[in-house]
C-alpha cells in the first residue's frame, strides 16, 4: 500500500512538472530507479504498468515541449540513427509474434530515444549539466543502501549454481544494478574532473568509492571486465592528465579486499538446468540458437519486444538472448542493427577525434569510459530495452555533448591541438609584428 501511494505522489508530481522542463528532467531521474522494483512487479497504477506510464509521460511531455517552445528542437546531434532504428521498430510489428509484447517494447525504446532529446534541450548552460549529473549521484544513494543491507543480511539474490547473495539494489537484478552503477560513476566521474565547478569533492570521491564496492558486491562479471577495459583505454591517451598512482592504488586496495569474492565469482561455475553448463556456455548456446532465425525475418525482424517469446517458443527457454546486438537483429531486422551500431560506432569516433582537443579532456576521458563499457556490456548483457540503464546512457552522451558546446563556447571556439600551440602562435605574431615595425622604421 505504501508503495502505491509513492507511485501515485511522483507520477501526479511530474504530471505537475509538465510546466517546467528542468524540474521533471531532475525529478524523473531521481525517482525512476527506486521505482523499478514496482516495475519488475509489474505494478499497475491507474491501471497501466508503471514502466508504460512513465514512459509515456517522458516521450508525450517531450514532443509537447519540441512542438510549444522555441527553446527545444528534435534535432539534437547524431540523433538520425536513433529516429531509423525507431523506425524499423515500428516495421517489425508486420512479424510480431506477440504485438503487446511488441508495443511495451516499442514503448522502452522510445522512452529511451526521448530522455536524449529531452537532456540535450533541458541544458541551456553548465549549471544545468552539473545539477543533472549531481541529480544522477544522489539517486544512486538509496539502491546504495538497499544492496548494503542485501549483502550483509544476506537478502540479496541467489544466483544459479548456490552462489548467494547477488545484490541488486532496486534495480531488480544484479547484472543491471552493475551496470546502473557503472554508468554513474561516469556520471561523478565528470563532476569530480571540471576543473570550474565547485562541488564536494570528497563527498563525490566517497560516494565514487561506495559505487565501485556496491559493484564488486553485485557479482557482475561482465561489468567489473568491461569497466577495466575501458577505463585502462581511456586513461592510456589521458596519462599526462590522469593521476594514475591514484587509480592504480584504488584497484590494489579494491583487489585487497575483495580478493576472495572476486576469485570465488569466476570460478563458479552457474550450472543451467542441470548444471552442464557454465554462463558463458549456456549464452553462447543460446547465440548459436538465435543466429538459426535470424534469417527468416532479416530485413524487420520478428517483432521488437519479442526475443522472450520467440526463445519461449522455439527453444522452450523463458529468457532472452543475452546480447543487444544479437537481440536488435533478431527482433527489429538487419537494418535495426545497423542504425544503433551506426549510433555507437559514431560516438565512438567522436570520443576519440576530441583527443586531439587538450582542453576537452575533462569531457572526453569520462565520455571514453561511458561510451567504451557500453560497447562491451551490451555484448554478454540486455540494455536496451532496461528502463533505467539506457536511458541513463543516452543521457550521459546528450551531457558530454552540451559540456563540449559550452567548451568552445567559452574559448571562442578555440582548441588546444597540442601543449603551447596558442602560444607559439601568438609569439610568431608578435615576431611578425615586430619585423613589420621594423621594416617601417628603417624605411
Amino acid at each position: 500500500m505504501l508503495g502505491k501511494i509513492l507511485i501515485y505522489v511522483i507520477v501526479t508530481v511530474l504530471t505537475v512538472l509538465v510546466l517546467n522542463p528542468h524540474y521533471f528532467t531532475y525529478t524523473y531521474f531521481l525517482t525512476r530507479p527506486l521505482l523499478q522494483p514496482f516495475a519488475m512487479e509489474r505494478m499497475l497504477v491507474f491501471g497501466v504498468p508503471i514502466t508504460g506510464l512513465m514512459a509515456l509521460q517522458l516521450a508525450l511531455f517531450t514532443v509537447f515541449w519540441g512542438i510549444v517552445r522555441k527553446d527545444f528542437s528534435f534535432r539534437v546531434p547524431n540523433i538520425l540513427p536513433l529516429y531509423i532504428l525507431l523506425f524499423f521498430a515500428l516495421m517489425s510489428f508486420i512479424n510480431s509474434v506477440d504485438v503487446y509484447a511488441s508495443m511495451a517494447g516499442f514503448a522502452k525504446l522510445v522512452t529511451a530515444v526521448m530522455s536524449y532529446v529531452l537532456v540535450y534541450n533541458v541544458i541551456k548552460e553548465e549549471k544545468d549539466a552539473r545539477k543533472l549529473l549531481l541529480v544522477i549521484v544522489l539517486a544512486t544513494l538509496i539502491p546504495m543502501a538497499v544492496g548494503y543491507y542485501q549483502f550483509f543480511t544476506e537478502s540479496g539474490g541467489k544466483a544459479i549454481g548456490g552462489l548467494t547473495n547477488r545484490v541488486k539494489g532496486t534495480l531488480g537484478m544484479a547484472n543491471a544494478y552493475g551496470i546502473y552503477l557503472a554508468l554513474s560513476l561516469c556520471a561523478t566521474a565528470i563532476l569530480l574532473l571540471h576543473p570550474r565547478w565547485r562541488v564536494n569533492k570528497r563527498l563525490l570521491g566517497m560516494a565514487a568509492a561506495s559505487m565501485v564496492v556496491s559493484s564488486v558486491i553485485a557479482l557482475n562479471r561482465g561489468t567489473w571486465i568491461a569497466l577495466s577495459f575501458a577505463v585502462a583505454v581511456a586513461t592510456m591517451f589521458y596519462i599526462r592528465k590522469i593521476r594514475i598512482r591514484w587509480i592504480l592504488f584504488g584497484a590494489v586496495v579494491v583487489f585487497g579486499l575483495f580478493s576472495n569474492l572476486i576469485y570465488e565469482r569466476f570460478q563458479q561455475l552457474e550450472g543451467g538446468e542441470h548444471n552442464e553448463m557454465n554462463t558463458l556456455e549456456r549464452r553462447i548456446s543460446y547465440w548459436k540458437s538465435t543466429w538459426a532465425f535470424v534469417p527468416e525475418h532479416l530485413l524487420v525482424g520478428w517483432g521488437i519486444g519479442t526475443a522472450q517469446q520467440v526463445m519461449e517458443e522455439h527453444f522452450d527457454v523463458a529468457d532472452v538472448t543475452h546480447n543487444d546486438y544479437l537481440r536488435l537483429l533478431l527482433e527489429t531486422g538487419i537494418f535495426g542493427l545497423a542504425a544503433y551500431l551506426f549510433f555507437l560506432g559514431r560516438q565512438a569516433w567522436l570520443a576519440l577525434r576530441r583527443l586531439r582537443y587538450k582542453n576537452l579532456w575533462y569531457i572526453n576521458y569520462p565520455a571514453l569510459i561511458t561510451i567504451f563499457y557500453f560497447i562491451i556490456i551490451s555484448m554478454p548483457q540486455n540494455i536496451y530495452d532496461h528502463m533505467v540503464n539506457l536511458p541513463l546512457f543516452f543521457s550521459l552522451i546528450a551531457i558530454s555533448y552540451r559540456l563540449v558546446e559550452f567548451e568552445l563556447s567559452r574559448t571562442g571556439g578555440a582548441v588546444q591541438h597540442k601543449p603551447g600551440l596558442q602560444e607559439l602562435n601568438r609569439n610568431r605574431r608578435g615576431k611578425q609584428l615586430v619585423r613589420h615595425a621594423a621594416s617601417k622604421f628603417h624605411s
